[in-house]
């Protein structure tokens, strides 16, 4: 089901209203020179890629500590079956 652009908006102003975005997933890591490592993350509540982001560290912690422990320990367990 496509979305308007009208209710993407609707939903990035309810997220901004309440200051809390959530975490659906994270599927990636990376580190660039001179930075420290970020997550790439899928939103809760938006569906298009060009939604997802990178994000640091801090951006993550707390609420989406699930998240990340669920990416880690997918990353630790491919690791171990190779």
């Amino acid at each position: 089901m496509l979305l308007d652009s009208a209710h993407w908006q609707g939903l990035e102003v309810a997220c901004q209203a309440s200051g809390i975005y959530e975490i659906k997933a994270i599927t990636n890591r990376r580190k660039l020179p001179g930075r420290d490592v970020e997550y790439y993350v899928q939103w809760k509540g938006w569906t298009s890629p060009e939604e997802d982001t990178w994000e640091p560290i801090e951006n993550i912690k707390g609420s989406g500590d699930a998240a990340l422990k669920k990416f880690l320990d997918g990353k630790k367990t491919k690791k171990t079956k190779k």
